[in-house]
Order: structure tokens, then C-alpha cells, then sequence
């Protein structure tokens, strides 16, 4: 079982079938996109309360093996929209 299965799912209808966190509505691409324009864990963390650091580091894992999914998700949806 790979580190981010429990924490990132993916649901037809929601977020666009996209990689979420688990039980919200935010995409992992949009957390990508504040680490890529120099946001900490901090700025996210009080960004998007619902997310916990286990969240982010689960991101990070899910990124390093989906990374292509990740980057065509990011030119679907503009790489300078942070929010998703």
C-alpha cells in the first residue's frame, strides 16, 4: 500500500474525478500549486484548516508517483489559480 492511499482518493463526480484529500473538496494539485509558488506547510495548513500535515505529507508521496497526472491537471486548470 502506497503512503497516501489512506488520505488521497479519487471520486467520480467530485473535484472532477481528480485526487482529493479524503472527505474534503480540495485537490491535490491545488496544494502542489502553493509548494511550486513558495508556500510552506504553515501557509496552507492555516489556508485550508481541514487539511493536517499527514494530509500534505501524503500529497507530496501521491505527487512523486502521479507525478504526469499531477502536471496535467495543473495546465487543465491554470498553473496560477491556487484555489481549487
Amino acid at each position: 500500500m502506497d503512503a497516501w492511499t489512506a488520505r488521497i482518493v479519487k471520486t467520480q463526480g467530485t473535484c472532477g474525478g481528480r485526487a482529493r484529500f479524503d472527505g474534503t473538496r480540495i485537490p491535490v494539485w491545488t496544494v502542489h500549486v502553493y509548494w511550486q509558488q513558495g508556500a510552506g506547510d504553515a501557509d496552507i495548513l492555516a489556508e485550508f484548516p481541514t487539511v493536517s500535515r499527514g494530509n500534505l505529507a501524503a500529497a507530496r508521496a501521491y505527487v512523486q508517483v502521479h507525478g504526469a497526472e499531477v502536471a496535467a491537471e495543473l495546465g487543465e486548470q491554470g498553473a496560477g489559480d491556487r484555489h481549487g
